[in-house]
């Protein structure tokens, strides 16, 4: 009886470990190798008016582009830095705080899935609705992953 017990304390205690794959303390580039085959589908706006919100949070989008021009999503910047990774290169070309636009540079490849996440960039946004600029691109579409 007293074996069980201790066997269950273990379990319990090990189902309580924030630092399992996917919790706050892994690395948002190792976190988007596993779901880089997933992400909610949404489209590019093309005003930023019209733009749909992504949020900030590790959650993963693919995002289908505008053809023969740029569209944009939306996110909520909180003055803090951000990651944005990326399944595609020369897709997401720039981010907007207002009327200013920063253009993105070429970004590096994610060290643990270079393959799958060809391009991370680290950007610090304004706080307040910022967007991104997606696309032209000869892409149709692009996974994403945007946070902290």
């Amino acid at each position: 009886m007293r074996a069980q017990w201790l066997l269950m304390a273990s379990m319990v205690a090990c189902a309580g470990d924030e630092t399992s794959e996917g919790g706050p303390d892994e690395p948002i580039e190792s976190y988007g190798c596993t779901e880089v085959e997933v992400g909610t589908i949404l489209d590019v706006a093309l005003t930023r008016e019209d733009a749909k919100t992504i949020k900030a949070d590790r959650t993963s989008y693919r995002v289908n582009i505008a053809n023969n021009e740029a569209g944009y999503v939306a996110f909520e910047g909180t003055g803090t830095e951000l990651t944005l990774l990326l399944s595609y290169t020369d897709t997401v070309h720039a981010w907007w705080n207002g009327e200013e636009r920063v253009a993105f540079d070429a970004g590096t490849p994610n060290p643990n899935c270079e393959e799958d996440l060809p391009v991370v960039h680290t950007f610090t946004p304004g706080a307040g609705r910022n967007w991104l600029e997606v696309g032209p691109s000869l892409q149709g579409s692009v996974w994403m992953m945007l946070g902290e």
